[in-house]
This record gives C-alpha cells, sequence and structure tokens, in this order.
C-alpha cells in the first residue's frame, strides 16, 4: 500500500514536472527575451541600430533579406549567428535572415557573385548590399543604405589651410568621411572662392578648420545660403577666422578670441588644452542622452549671446566643461593665469546650435576634434555625425552608434585570477570530495 502511494506521488510529480517545462517553453516561445550579462553588451543590439530597425519597420514594404555565406566549421560562424539572432529577436517581422554554407548552395553564391567566405548579403528590392565580417555596425550601415532612396550631400570647403578629406595626416578628414558615408552621405569638397556659390544639391556645408580667413565674398555667399534656409557647420580653432566674430553676433552667437584650460585634463596625462567634455545640454536633440566623453585638441569658447534682438533665433548650448576650466585670451606661456575682466573661469561652453525657420547652424570651438588624430575618441565620432544628421534634418537617426568589440576583450586582474583559481581548482573540488566522503560513510554505516 505504502509502495502504491509512493509510485502514485512520484507519477503525479513527474507530471506536474513536465508540464510545468511544457508551460515556461510556450511562455519562452510567446515572450522571448534575453538578458546580456557579458561586460561589453556583446549580445545587444546598440540604440542607433534599434532606431534604424523602427525605420524600417514603418518606411519599407516587405521582408528585407539578410543571407550570410558562412561555411560549416567557418571561425566567425557563430559569432555571425549570434549577432544575427539579435536583429531577428528586435525586428523577425521584416528580416528575413539565413545563414547558408555557400558549398552546400553554390547556385545561391553564384547568384550573388560570392567567391569568398565570410560575406552577408542584405537584400531588398533592386539593392543587395556586401557585408565582409562579422560587425553590427555594417549590418546596419548596409540596411540604412537600403533605407535611403539617395543620399544627402555634404560639402567640405577648401582652400583655406583645411585637412584633406581623403588624407591619412592626423590634421585630414578621412575617418570623418567614412563615418559620413557610412551613414549614407555623399561627400564632396568645395572651394567657394572658385565656384561662386553653394551647389543646389547641398544638404550640409561644413566649414572644418580654416588656417586663413574666409575672403569677404565667400561670407556673403554663406550667409544668403542660410538665409534661404540652409545649414552650416563651423568648426573654428582657436586663433583662426576671428573676422567671423562680427558675423556670428547677427545669429545670436558669442565666438570667443580664446583658448579653454582644462587643468583637469593633466591628471589624466593630457594637454592643459585639450578639455574632456562629458556634461551635455540633454534638451536639444543632437546631445539628447549623450553620455559619452568628447576629447577637444584645442578649443576656444562658444556662447549664446545674452541680448538676442532677433525672437526667431533659437541658440542652444550644445556641451559643458567641468567648472575648473578657465578661458585665457593671451595663452602664450602655456599657463593658466586668471586676469579678471579678460579672462573666463568656470563652467564653460564650446559649441551652439542656431535654429531660425529652416536654417540651421551649428558652431564648434575647435576642428582637431573630428580630425582622424581625435574622431575615434570615446564619443567624439558620435558627436559630429549627430551634428550632421541634425543640420540634414535627420534627428530619426541621431544616437549612440554600435562600438567596435575587439578582440581579447576578457580583462582579468590578479586578484580576480586568484579568486577564479582558488573557486574552481581548490574549493569546488574539496566540495566534491567532501559529498563523496561523506556518501560513502553513510553507505559504509548502513
Amino acid at each position: 500500500m505504502l509502495r502504491l502511494q509512493y509510485e502514485t506521488r512520484m507519477t503525479v510529480s513527474i507530471i506536474v514536472t513536465l508540464l510545468c517545462l511544457i508551460f515556461i517553453n510556450i511562455l519562452a516561445i510567446q515572450f522571448n527575451r534575453r538578458i546580456d550579462l557579458t561586460r561589453k553588451k556583446v549580445f545587444t543590439l546598440s540604440p542607433h541600430t534599434l532606431k534604424v530597425l523602427s525605420l524600417l519597420k514603418k518606411k519599407i514594404k516587405g521582408k528585407i533579406k539578410m543571407i550570410a555565406f558562412y561555411e560549416t566549421g567557418y571561425p566567425d560562424r557563430e559569432e555571425i549567428e549570434d549577432l544575427l539572432s539579435c536583429y531577428k529577436l528586435a525586428a523577425k517581422d521584416i528580416l528575413d535572415i539565413k545563414i547558408v554554407d555557400p558549398d552546400k548552395n553554390p547556385g545561391l553564391a553564384r547568384k550573388y557573385d560570392l567567391r569568398v567566405y565570410g560575406v552577408t548579403v542584405v537584400e531588398h528590392g533592386n539593392k543587395a548590399i556586401r557585408v565582409t565580417g562579422v560587425s553590427e555596425e555594417k549590418i546596419t550601415n548596409a540596411l540604412i543604405r537600403i533605407l535611403e532612396e539617395q543620399g544627402k550631400v555634404i560639402y567640405f570647403t577648401q582652400g583655406h589651410g583645411e585637412g584633406t578629406l581623403d588624407g591619412f595626416t592626423k590634421a585630414d578628414y578621412l575617418s570623418a568621411v567614412r563615418a559620413l558615408e557610412n551613414e549614407g552621405y555623399i561627400v564632396r569638397e568645395l572651394k567657394l572662392y572658385e565656384t561662386g556659390l553653394i551647389p543646389e544639391d547641398c544638404s550640409v556645408l561644413v566649414v572644418a578648420g580654416p588656417k586663413k580667413d574666409l575672403f569677404e565674398r565667400e561670407v556673403q555667399i554663406i550667409d544668403e545660403y542660410l538665409k534661404k534656409g540652409g545649414s552650416v557647420l563651423f568648426m573654428l580653432d582657436p586663433g583662426h577666422c576671428d573676422n567671423l566674430v562680427e558675423y556670428f553676433k547677427k545669429w545670436g552667437v558669442d565666438l570667443g578670441k580664446n583658448e579653454i584650460v582644462d587643468p583637469v585634463s593633466k591628471l589624466f596625462g593630457g594637454d592643459l588644452t585639450m578639455p574632456v567634455i562629458t556634461n551635455f545640454n540633454w534638451s536639444h536633440e543632437i546631445t539628447r542622452d549623450f553620455d559619452l566623453p568628447v576629447l577637444f585638441p584645442g578649443s576656444r569658447t562658444v556662447f549664446p549671446l545674452k541680448d538676442i534682438k532677433n525672437r526667431n533665433l533659437k541658440v542652444a548650448e550644445l556641451t559643458y566643461t567641468n567648472p575648473n576650466c578657465g578661458a585665457e585670451v593671451d595663452f602664450k606661456d602655456r599657463r593658466f593665469i586668471y586676469d579678471p575682466g579678460k579672462d573666463l573661469k568656470g563652467r564653460l561652453t564650446n559649441a551652439v546650435a542656431v535654429s531660425c525657420g529652416k536654417t540651421r547652424i551649428v558652431i564648434v570651438g575647435d576642428s582637431d576634434f573630428a580630425t582622424n588624430a581625435a574622431i575615434r575618441f570615446s564619443g567624439n565620432r558620435d558627436f559630429f555625425v549627430n551634428i550632421i544628421n541634425w543640420l540634414a534634418r535627420k534627428e530619426e537617426f541621431i544616437s549612440i552608434r554600435p562600438r567596435v568589440v575587439e578582440a581579447g576583450n576578457l580583462a582579468v586582474t590578479q586578484h580576480e585570477g586568484n579568486i577564479h583559481f582558488f573557486l574552481s581548482m581548490i574549493l569546488l573540488p574539496f566540495i566534491i570530495a567532501l559529498i563523496g566522503a561523506s556518501v560513502w560513510l553513510r553507505r559504509r554505516t548502513l
């Protein structure tokens, strides 16, 4: 009788356990959620990617195909499977994702003219974009190119000592150009003193670090372009283009004839004139929820004027230094000696955004932050591209972009290593041995 009761209870327990497992699996299928416990959130899509996927859901009809050509056993196959599973989880209703072995599907490989492994094809309509390697940034950029009917054109002024668009030196803008092209923009150079006009297809004009003053006629051309509702980004270094100080006042901006000094930067091995800004105006679209530090290797102050007569002008600060900073007018001896009534001290700003009707302007007191030398620093690239997106009226793409996951990203300190060694090599074997010994002694006494 007791045995029958025991077997009955056991059977009921097994059935209840199975039903619970089935119920849990049903819930897991219906409400698919993942928790990324990795330090760098390797298995979490960036806010930028999620924004792009959200836009695709609204604007794209039909499904977008993603076909990853990785042979069985290929070194990166597991990584691409993990990455594409994140995309599928976020937008399975608009993405048709497949991972195929090109050796077993030669016809499909020939269709896309693929001759190497490790390529993902992103296809929609008559567009088929190839992405090499495992990269969230590259795949998301391919989706942006699917989304964009025709890339907007960005013109960089040339002819006044600016960095080149295709150069590899520290002062050039090749990395910035590539960042813009990844966003779907077309980047071209413009010599205003030769053309005498700004092309009609110009979405944003960038005046990037001229070392010589702009000609008066060039300023007039830019002013006419702005009055018609154009968009311009001015990146002006200390000691250059001071002839624009008076011009900017008509747009409600005070361009400082000074150089920002940040004593805190020396604590991190930097120069006094390399402020690292971590405080931003979160109420503006460019810097909303921006939480990455931006390095400015030499910057002047840029403030909204206190008394703006034109009520249609909206001038917003974008950046704020730490309270220990100063702005030195005469910084020849490389020491900051505060001169009351002449120098500035305290919380400063070096970037503002201006809007007046359709017209949009951003003025930054430094151009080096977007050069090859500095654009890879933390938030520099995102800050620069977000400015361009706002000026080009692509606010929906303003966000933090995917971080590059570097090889060997597992960092373990000596202390952590000792703890792992103790737990895995000493404590765990000891517990297993202790349990085994107690079981052996118990059986021996029975």
